[in-house]
């Protein structure tokens, strides 16, 4: 995204410098229209009627911090495999300490697998 933000901003550095001055909301409209793919419609539509953002620079704001997010989103699972089976849990401390407890329990036979 930081690369894609860079571009845009160049492109509309560009336009001007040529003599066409585009308007804050055409800016804000050609940046939402660019976006890479469905994982933004949400944003797009949510940036597209928020009045708060007037300028280039305000949605670029909002653009980092929506990039910084999904990739939190994406990167807070890991997948552990235990006795043939994939289980997703969150990289929190209270859930991997749980996992801890039922693993070494099983080790020591206090937890017994039903068929």
């Amino acid at each position: 995204m930081p690369e894609h933000l860079r571009v845009m901003s160049a492109m509309i550095r560009d336009l001007r410098s040529a003599g066409n001055v585009l308007t804050d909301e055409q800016q804000i409209l050609a940046m939402l229209r660019s976006l890479p793919d469905a994982t933004w419609d949400h944003f797009k539509l949510t940036m597209t009627h928020n009045e708060m953002v007037k300028t280039f620079n305000d949605l670029k704001c909002h653009l980092e911090l929506e990039a910084e997010r999904q990739d939190a989103k994406r990167g807070n699972q890991a997948l552990v495999v235990e006795s043939g089976q994939r289980k997703t849990i969150g990289l929190c401390a209270h859930s991997f300490t749980a996992a801890w407890k039922i693993r070494s329990e099983r080790q020591k036979g206090y937890l017994y697998k039903v068929s």
